[in-house]
């Protein structure tokens, strides 16, 4: 008898794995950042699980929000005065640049592989 009734899942599946296969699979569960059985009910639904984003992923965007501040508060300037420092936006296109290509460089192989 199930210990919980009020359960709405009630099945249970036990299954064998290899000691190769239990570490591929504990692999790929810690890779999403799900737990074991949320990571199961992902795979037998969708028939894949898609990976949690890279662990730096808040500190792009955090970077993006910086950068577009930045940019922001230059394009202020240009549309009140009608003057602006060429280098304070040559730096802020510089930063855009930069993070283009480490969001490139991050997801261009989301497999890993």
């Amino acid at each position: 008898m199930d210990s919980k009734p009020n359960r709405k899942r009630k099945n249970r599946l036990n299954i064998y794995l290899s000691d190769d296969e239990y570490r591929s699979f504990l692999d790929k569960v810690q890779e999403s950042g799900l737990n074991m059985n949320e990571f199961c009910r992902q795979q037998f639904k969708n028939g894949k699980v898609i990976a949690a984003p890279p662990a730096d992923f808040r500190r792009l965007i955090w970077e993006l929000k910086r950068i577009g501040s930045n940019l922001d508060q230059v394009l202020f300037r240009l549309n009140s005065i009608g003057d602006y420092e060429k280098e304070d936006l040559k730096t802020c296109i510089g930063e855009i640049h930069d993070v283009i290509k480490l969001l490139y460089q991050t997801f261009k192989n989301p497999g890993g592989s």
